[in-house]
């Protein structure tokens, strides 16, 4: 970027975005810390992953998800911070390598032309853009992951700003130098292939984002400064990203060991892949899981009921039991109430068939107000063994 002239502007002359100041003409701390900060994501990824890394540098999903990659339904459980510490992971060292490279030249360009405060502001108002809208236009299986979101945003305000020179060769070069930003962050678009899609919506909502940003700061931005106003509006802002990350490390660090917990439980069970087809298929399965798989409480259940077809009440009400006895797999793999509610129905009815209605009673008093609003669930209403 071209240096201004030592004397700088006369008193009344339009200041040019590319002037020197103190803040603009030295290294571009900033970026550097952004792309140190990518790099951290990135270790963490590899070196306490949920399972080991694969091909080139390659974190599994699993990983990504327990480290904070956004996945709607998490979010709507209240884990806010997967709109922020999203733009931190990245799929695969590909992945990584060129959103850094992308980052580098279009962050040091912007910190010399907002000043540090706003392009850190930029980087923080990019990612939550583009995870909003992510968030509200991909299926809610996905699992998105990246920076460039944030990226796209800098680069969509930068465009904006950029209007602020006047027609001739410094508009020209500047245009010039967003291009050489915008290929390399356009490239995953057509390049990367880490087992998913490219994620349009986080790119559409980061850009948009960063041009609303721009436009407002190339209209309020005085002639006579060299830096856009709203520095302080723009400190709170990278605080509060700042504040909002933390929690997010956070929320990370503290659910880690349930994310390896329920990983490792995912050799006892029955693989999604054998669970499917018709009920009287899988009853008709049921000996070879309750073998091959015997901590699975799903293989019990299926043959317990299998069993209970054949008249074989105790031997199914003994499968039932062993099922919920699993508690440790209930509680931290399946929809612990959910899974539950199924077993102890199943049971209740069983009992009851049985002719044993107060033990009945007393299989089902766990789960009577695990249903809506704290309700008897649907399932055990017309067994009336609830009060």
């Amino acid at each position: 970027m071209d240096n201004a002239a030592p004397d700088g502007p006369s008193k009344g002359t339009p200041a040019s975005p590319t002037e020197s100041t103190a803040e603009s003409a030295g290294t571009p701390l900033c970026t550097y810390a952004l792309l140190g900060l990518l790099l951290l994501g990135f270790i963490g990824e590899l070196g306490w992953g949920v399972r080991p890394w694969t091909g080139m540098l390659q974190p599994d999903i699993e990983t990504l998800v327990a480290f904070g990659g956004l996945a709607k339904p998490l979010v709507e459980e209240g884990q806010w911070y997967r709109l922020l510490t999203t733009a931190l992971l990245h799929a695969d060292a590909a992945h990584l390598t060129l959103n850094a490279v992308a980052l580098f030249i279009g962050a040091s360009l912007l910190e010399s032309l907002f000043g540090r405060l706003w392009l850190l502001a930029l980087f923080v108002l990019g990612a939550f853009g583009g995870s909003a809208l992510s968030l509200a236009l991909n299926a809610p299986n996905v699992v998105s992951v990246g920076a460039s979101g944030a990226i796209m945003g800098l680069l969509a305000a930068a465009s904006a700003a950029s209007f602020r020179l006047p027609k001739g060769p410094e508009r020209t070069h500047m245009h010039m130098l967003l291009m050489q930003m915008l290929i390399p962050s356009l490239i995953p678009i057509a390049w990367h292939q880490s087992g998913g899609q490219v994620d349009f919506a986080s790119h559409l909502g980061g850009a948009i984002t960063g041009v609303l940003a721009g436009v407002f700061l190339l209209k309020t931005w005085p002639a006579a400064d060299p830096l856009p106003r709203f520095r302080g509006a723009a400190l709170l802002v990278a605080l509060a990203g700042a504040v909002f990350l933390a929690f997010g490390l956070v929320g990370v660090a503290s659910t880690h060991a349930e994310y390896v917990r329920r990983d490792s439980y995912a050799s006892l069970l029955i693989p999604n892949a054998e669970l499917i087809g018709e009920e009287e298929k899988l009853l008709a399965a049921s000996e070879g899981f309750v073998t091959r798989y015997p901590r699975d409480p799903r293989g019990h259940f299926f043959r317990g009921v299998r069993l209970a077809r054949d008249g074989e009440l105790g031997l199914a009400e003994g499968e039932l039991r062993i099922a919920l006895g699993e508690t440790e797999l209930l509680e931290h793999y399946f929809d612990h109430r959910g899974l539950e509610i199924e077993l102890r129905s199943v049971l209740a009815a069983i009992l009851i068939q049985g002719g044993n209605q107060p033990e009945a009673v007393i299989a089902a008093a766990p789960v009577c107000g695990a249903g809506t609003d704290g309700q008897v669930p649907e399932r055990l209403r017309p067994l009336n063994v609830c009060p």
